[in-house]
């Protein structure tokens, strides 16, 4: 049996949001186990290195942890991880290794949505090329929607990345044709629901996007698509 992901559950985005009352985070995510039967739900709450030290951050990540799990009996795979917001000097951050997703070398980075942003470029390169990190960009397609073409081109071709998506690309021809290039290449990407409140982890329809990928994409495509990209693969 083919068991899927969610490597981008956003319901604890800013860990603020209510836990265990009616409507909550743990109802949203009951919600996404029952429809969908994720194997494993990373929860990614946000990390902005201008407002927070990462000990800081981990520290109430753990907090909303502790209470969400008194909130769900049930035997949910929850992985607390987390994004950072690339900011000028994110490079620098101490103790900024203790982002990586975890069993991973993986730091998982939020590009801007507007790719202009001074000093950007300088960062994104910096922390390419002068750390020991592997950048997981996340939620790339909004990448594909707000960066021009031949900036999406050299962003899609990055060096030893791994690259997020939401299911829902897998229902739009711009983002498979995308992907599509991105398997000629090899580049290993993974694949999240994006939920950030429970109507849309309600709304949310898994197996709508996994058969438009059975109708564009060959078996072979899906298989390197779904499956290829795994812990082991990230760990380099």
């Amino acid at each position: 049996m083919k068991v899927y992901n969610d490597w981008n559950c956003r319901l604890l985005h800013s860990m603020q949001e209510p836990v265990g009352q009616p409507g909550g985070v743990a109802d949203a995510l009951r919600l996404l186990h029952t429809h969908c039967g994720f194997h494993r739900i990373y929860l990614m709450p946000v990390y902005d290195c201008t407002a927070e030290s990462v000990p800081m951050f981990l520290l109430r990540r753990e907090l909303a942890m502790r209470e969400l799990r008194g909130c769900l009996p049930e035997p949910l795979r929850l992985q607390a991880a987390g994004y950072a917001l690339l900011q000028p000097g994110l490079s620098r951050v101490p103790a900024l290794h203790r982002l990586r997703l975890p069993g991973t070398n993986c730091l998982p980075l939020q590009l801007p949505l507007l790719p202009d942003r001074p000093g950007m470029a300088q960062e994104l390169n910096c922390l390419l090329y002068h750390t020991p990190y592997r950048l997981l960009l996340m939620s790339f397609e909004l990448c594909a929607i707000f960066y021009p073409p031949d900036e999406l081109e050299r962003l899609a071709a990055l060096p030893n990345v791994v690259y997020q998506f939401g299911y829902g690309a897998l229902c739009e021809a711009p983002m498979r044709r995308l992907l599509r290039d991105m398997l000629r290449r090899n580049t290993h990407v993974l694949f999240g629901s994006g939920t950030i409140r429970r109507h849309k982890a309600a709304r949310f329809d898994l197996g709508a996007c996994l058969r438009e990928a059975e109708t564009h994409f060959t078996a072979y495509e899906r298989d390197a698509l779904f499956f290829r990209t795994r812990l082991g693969a990230l760990r380099g």
